[in-house]
């Protein structure tokens, strides 16, 4: 097995060695290289809950270019590789019944939406992060939509989604 790690010195006193390596390769009893995978985290692999406290329901747009009630979630997003280079977010959700751009509440006729760059995100969609030294800090904004004509009733609402790093 090689590891490879990244220190920016070249003479005594050498710093500690980093966590994480730059590379690893691995090599199997009959010299066949085992790539091992790049992983990276959001936000330390820590679930991202967004609150909407009270909102009016009069107030909760019928649109997704026309934003209400948003909420911006930050995104720190670190690699084990010190990578250079744009990746994809993907936004794996269920959609709603009335629309495919937004994901699916415990409301049928509620939504939740999310824009990355000012552009919509869909559900199972993808928008493009650029890495630097395997790190980047992003934006999201989320906001409740409701399905146009049709009435809401008040209480509390819930929707559930996964974001995922990958190299196109």
């Amino acid at each position: 097995m090689v590891t490879i790690y990244t220190i920016g010195y070249m003479s005594p006193p050498y710093p500690p060695r980093p966590e994480k390596p730059l590379l690893k390769i691995v090599i199997g009893p009959h010299g066949i290289i085992i790539p091992v995978p790049i992983v990276c985290d959001i936000n330390n692999g820590r679930d991202i809950n967004v609150e909407f406290d009270r909102i009016a329901v009069s107030s909760v747009s019928e649109s997704v270019s026309n934003p209400a009630n948003y909420k911006d979630v930050p995104l720190e997003v670190k690699c084990s590789s010190a990578l250079n280079q744009d990746v994809n977010l993907r936004l794996v959700a269920g959609t709603t019944s009335f629309s495919d751009e937004l994901i699916a509440t415990n409301y049928p006729d509620l939504g939740i939406a999310v824009k990355h760059k000012g552009q919509l995100l869909k559900p199972m969609g993808t928008s493009t992060v650029r890495l630097i030294n395997g790190m980047a800090s992003e934006v999201i904004t989320v906001f409740p939509v409701k399905k146009k004509g049709q009435p809401l009733s008040g209480g509390e609402f819930n929707a559930s989604a996964t974001l995922l790093i990958s190299l196109p």
